[in-house]
């Protein structure tokens, strides 16, 4: 019998991927500002921003300095 997994995969990051994402949206950034900002490529940085887990924490602090996020925000998403 084949195995089925119906429980969904733990996501810790989502809250951090809402605010980032949200933010970047509210100050105007698309994935070509975002890329500027950290110093990589428009899909790398696409990607960073999709799975906000692989963003380095120079990077995240970069991007959430673009995006005028409150580091006391940034703390209450980052799941240790």
């Amino acid at each position: 019998m084949p195995k089925t997994n119906l429980c969904k995969p733990k996501q810790p990051h989502v809250k951090l991927g809402i605010l980032l994402n949200g933010a970047c949206l509210l100050a105007g950034m698309n994935a070509i500002d975002v890329g500027k900002v950290i110093g990589r490529c428009e899909a790398t940085a696409l990607d960073r921003m999709r799975h906000p887990g692989n963003l380095s924490v120079d990077e995240l602090l970069k991007v959430a300095k673009a995006a005028n996020v409150p580091i006391d925000d940034l703390r209450a998403a980052l799941q240790y």
